[in-house]
């Protein structure tokens, strides 16, 4: 996983809790790849919309200006869809951490 958020020990320490805990087990063959980049893309929601919704499989890492880390995953992805900006699907495959 590419990351200006987490160390490498971070990252690898992320991956080796999702392989402990069987997180993607049904996706066979898959790939990280950097989509949103707060940093290189801009903070606004219209950045991120532009460039995260409509991809499914999503997993997001989130850095606080309180220098927190946060972070989730959605199989089902995001989507802005007038007028429900935010509506919700169910995601069974869904977590946070």
């Amino acid at each position: 996983i590419e990351s200006n958020i987490l160390t490498t020990q971070e990252v690898d320490n992320l991956l080796a809790s999702f392989d402990e805990n069987n997180k993607f087990n049904f996706m066979h063959n898959f790939e990280y790849n950097l989509i949103f980049q707060g940093s290189k893309d801009g903070l606004s929601e219209s950045n991120f919309k532009s460039k995260v919704h409509g991809h499914k499989n999503v997993l997001c890492l989130i850095h606080t200006q309180e220098n927190d880390v946060f972070s989730g995953y959605t199989s089902t992805g995001w989507t802005a869809k007038y007028p429900e900006y935010h509506a919700t699907e169910s995601d069974d495959k869904a977590f946070i951490f």
